[in-house]
């Protein structure tokens, strides 16, 4: 009967260190998440035309500049301009932009600690950016046939989370007690009947 007990103490001595542990492990742990817009920056007159392929080739080189406008500070203020609650620093520091090598896509990635935040900041950032094109386009008197076109082909409808790896760390260091904690429930009942 007492070696019951002192089984039955570890048992409960290694629970109470997994919970502290995942506890102490998983504080101020913050789950943040991102948000993609990907928009395919297009030329119609340069695909129909028979020298189609060179156009093509411009536009791909003409996106990582585009991934630059996207970045700019100026673009951040665009944002929060049209967001409640978000400055452009909130912007600023969330987004990336990357074009897709040898594509006419330009990838936009809003990041930060709110789902919703995120998905409005990549989708507002997508609309100032198009908005800003066309614009210039205008401004600078462009024809409409040389005029490039920029689409939404997948807009932010959905965010991916990312779990800090020392959450993750807290969630095996459990698992690993409470398996320990079953085996020695497993033990302590064989221990029992003799």
């Amino acid at each position: 009967m007492k070696a019951y007990i002192i089984r039955a103490a570890i048992v409960l001595g290694v629970i109470l260190v997994a919970v502290t542990g995942f506890l102490y492990i998983s504080r101020d742990a913050q789950t943040s998440y991102d948000a993609d817009v990907k928009i395919m920056v297009d030329q119609p007159s340069q695909i129909a035309a028979p020298g189609g392929a060179a156009g093509i080739s411009k536009i791909v080189q003409l996106v990582p500049t585009y991934a630059e406008v996207v970045l700019s500070y100026s673009t951040a203020q665009a944002v929060a301009g049209r967001l409640s609650g978000v400055t452009p620093e909130d912007v600023h520091g969330s987004l990336s932009a990357t074009p897709i090598k040898d594509t006419q896509i330009l990838v936009i990635q809003a990041h930060s600690n709110d789902a919703e935040k995120t998905i409005n900041i990549a989708t507002e950032t997508s609309n100032v950016f198009i908005d800003r094109i066309e614009q210039q386009d205008e401004e600078f008197n462009v024809k409409p046939e040389d005029r490039m076109v920029l689409t939404v082909v997948e807009p932010a409808s959905y965010v991916r989370a990312n779990v800090p790896a020392r959450t993750r760390t807290a969630e095996i260091v459990a698992l690993v007690a409470a398996l320990v904690s079953i085996s020695g429930i497993a033990v302590f009942e064989n221990a029992r009947s003799y």
